[in-house]
């Protein structure tokens, strides 16, 4: 699985949002595109039209993936 950083296209980014579980929707006549996650007490609007990754968007993923990817304290392997 690819890994979200910095400079990526946002077509790179969607796939790895949607194998993270994560939700993009598309605001109604404003051309911007919403991105929500269960685990995120936020969502991110971005422009559209844009082929590439705002940094507040980036930083989301990142704290997603960072977010999944942290061991539970009642794993055994903790």
């Amino acid at each position: 699985m690819k890994r979200v950083h910095h400079g990526m296209n946002r077509a790179d980014f969607d796939h790895i949002w949607i194998e993270l579980v994560g939700e993009i929707l598309h605001a109604r006549r404003t051309g911007e595109v919403v991105y929500r996650h269960s685990l995120l007490d936020y969502s991110v609007r971005v422009n559209g039209r844009r082929k590439d990754t705002t940094r507040r968007l980036t930083a989301a993923g990142m704290a997603l993936e960072r977010l999944l990817n942290t061991p539970a304290a009642n794993d055994d392997n903790f």
